[in-house]
């Protein structure tokens, strides 16, 4: 008879399945999959779209400070962010990256440029450090 199903006292099958109990391993890897994936969202190095925010962040608050100090706009713009890699650092929620960040600077016009940048991660997002 199959032990995986119920039998009657004179050892007939009655049909039901007895669901066997999950195994502790099983059960653990299952756990450590599911919070990993759970963490994997919340923490990591960022993206280049993460970066590319953070330094159209950076950009408008030094907009903001010129147009105070001289008068006028200034609009820089930030069209694209290459992400090249990024390493972490020492400090806790903060990371090194190489990128490419094509722009648009008055006067100076489009431009691509490569460079290191630092991040940390903050409350409200991704905050671009000048290095």
């Amino acid at each position: 008879m199959n032990d995986d199903y119920a039998t009657s006292g004179r050892g007939r099958h009655i049909g039901r399945r007895i669901d066997r109990p999950i195994h502790r391993s099983a059960l653990r890897a299952a756990l450590f999959t599911g919070v990993a994936i759970l963490a994997g969202g919340c923490a990591g190095e960022p993206s280049a779209e993460d970066i590319r925010e953070a330094l159209q962040r950076q950009a408008s608050a030094a907009q903001q400070q010129a147009g105070r100090v001289v008068g006028g706009a200034f609009g820089v713009e930030i069209h694209d962010v290459k992400k090249l890699g990024c390493e972490s650092t020492s400090r806790k929620n903060a990371w090194q990256c190489d990128v490419e960040i094509e722009s648009t600077v008055p006067i100076v016009g489009r431009t691509k440029q490569a460079g290191r940048i630092r991040l940390v991660d903050g409350d409200d997002g991704w905050i671009a450090i000048n290095p």
